[in-house]
């Protein structure tokens, strides 16, 4: 579905006529409305009339249909964003993480490592004579060929097309450089930048 960009035309009230449970019924709606019914219709399989005459089966007698189909609208959305949020939650993150059979981890706008898998510590351990993973992440300094925030403002503009970037894991005085393909992963918080390094 493609995203919609809010204009003041969403805010028009707007009259429709719908036949609703074998009833004609006018419905004076703002356009943002109209809208969350045909597309939460289209999600449901049905006319937006048999919407309409759900949600008025639901209402209390007497009560405005206009405002309960508001309300009804509403909750759809705020509850979609609730699942977003709980699937993207970070043990999601990190699953997504593991699930990489190639040297991976999750990166947030402040270059911190939040999550990586057995592959990486593999590599970290053939690049620098074994060292244990908690030995190596307390010492570990990773920089980037592109500033972060410049990563992150590339991914969020080219809509979920990944990207690469050179870097450089640094532990004492060695050095191991390499290339990464970079991608956003949806987060709840702050942007997190699934990066797996190419071999």
């Amino acid at each position: 579905m493609r995203a919609h960009e809010p204009g003041d035309d969403d805010a028009k009230p707007h009259f429709r006529a719908v036949m609703a449970g074998g009833v004609r019924r006018g419905l004076r709606l703002e356009q943002i409305y109209w809208r969350g019914l045909s597309e939460i219709s289209q999600l449901r399989g049905m006319t937006v009339g048999d919407l309409v005459a759900a949600v008025h089966d639901r209402t209390d007698e007497g009560g405005s249909l206009s405002s309960a189909v508001r309300s009804y609208v509403a909750q759809h959305y705020i509850n979609r964003c609730q699942e977003f949020e709980t699937r993207m939650a970070a043990d999601h993150v990190a699953a997504i993480v593991h699930s990489i059979p190639s040297p991976a981890f999750a990166l947030t706008s402040s270059r911190r490592i939040v999550h990586y898998n057995g592959p990486f510590i593999a590599f970290l351990q053939l690049g620098f004579s074994g060292p244990s993973s908690q030995e190596a992440f307390r010492n570990l300094a990773l920089t980037l060929d592109t500033k972060i925030e410049d990563v992150i403002n590339e991914l969020q503009e080219s809509r979920g097309r990944p990207t690469s970037s050179g870097f450089a894991i640094g532990i004492a005085e060695k050095r191991v450089r390499g290339k990464l393909n970079m991608a956003l992963v949806p987060s709840a918080d702050e942007p997190i930048v699934l990066s797996t390094i190419v071999q």
